[in-house]
């Protein structure tokens, strides 16, 4: 009773980072892909 539930505070940190970070393990678990489409965003090894 006492949590707060899902907020959407644009000062949270965490919320202004979860795109970024969600696309990062998108990226990572579909290395095809990414390859194919999002070659741009993708760092040389």
């Amino acid at each position: 009773p006492q949590a707060p539930g899902v907020t959407t505070d644009p000062t949270n940190p965490l919320f202004a980072e979860y795109g970024y970070n969600e696309l990062k393990g998108k990226l990572r678990a579909h290395p095809l892909v990414a390859e194919r489409h999002h070659s741009a965003l993708l760092t040389p090894a």
